[in-house]
């Protein structure tokens, strides 16, 4: 299956140009199987000339990738932005006592996350990095409720740099993109796990530290 959406998502560049781009984008944060840095590898591949001199090719670049990318992206991006936003606080209500979790601990990061100028150059970073998946931030923005206007500005941004830099690494290694860009996906996989893992950890650990607090007596 994984083969077929990696099939599709590569016609659709390739016969589509920009829109195709644009389209492909959206596809990838919807259908998360899809890997993220296909779109952008694929359309520098296909939609960059590899007799152009790096000047033309960036120039090309910004408007044939990052800015489709971008647009695609941002729009997408509201899907697992919004499950997770109307979806996460009934969830953790309903079964977050199971592993320690209520909704005014989501409501502190909330609070902690939103303030000041910091925390949008730490979700830009997060953004732009090829091997952060990108569904992943969504869902984490729309569970602890972050501004949707700043999430949608912060992730044109952070997915127009993304998709210049990775379609312009497509365009470079030519017909090798396609490992290049499973490469990538794989090391977002790896991180993807590690970041479960350490989430488990945290919560055992909070769970046994809770589990023997005595109460003070007075």
């Amino acid at each position: 299956m994984l083969e077929k959406l990696i099939q599709i998502t590569q016609s659709i560049v390739s016969a589509g140009g920009p829109a195709g781009v644009f389209a492909a984008a959206i596809l990838e944060e919807i259908l998360f199987l899809i890997p993220s840095p296909i779109v952008p590898m694929a359309a520098g591949f296909f939609l960059l000339s590899p007799q152009a001199d790096f000047t033309e090719v960036a120039s090309r670049a910004i408007f044939y990738i990052a800015i489709p990318v971008s647009l695609g992206l941002t729009i997408g991006s509201i899907v697992p932005y919004s499950i997770c936003y109307f979806g996460g606080r009934p969830a953790i209500k309903k079964w977050g006592r199971f592993i320690s979790l209520n909704w005014e601990t989501i409501e502190k990061t909330e609070k902690k996350f939103i303030r000041g100028y910091r925390d949008e150059f730490i979700l830009l970073g997060l953004r732009i990095l090829p091997v952060v998946p990108s569904v992943a931030i969504s869902g984490f923005c729309g569970l602890i409720r972050y501004p949707v206007f700043r999430f949608l500005t912060v992730t044109a941004f952070g997915a127009a740099i993304r998709g210049f830099l990775l379609g312009l690494l497509g365009w470079y290694v030519g017909t090798a993109y396609l490992k290049y860009a499973q490469m990538i996906s794989q090391i977002e996989k790896y991180l993807f796990v590690l970041a479960g893992i350490v989430g488990i950890i945290i919560i055992i650990w909070f769970m046994r530290k809770k589990s023997i607090e005595i109460p003070e007596i007075i």
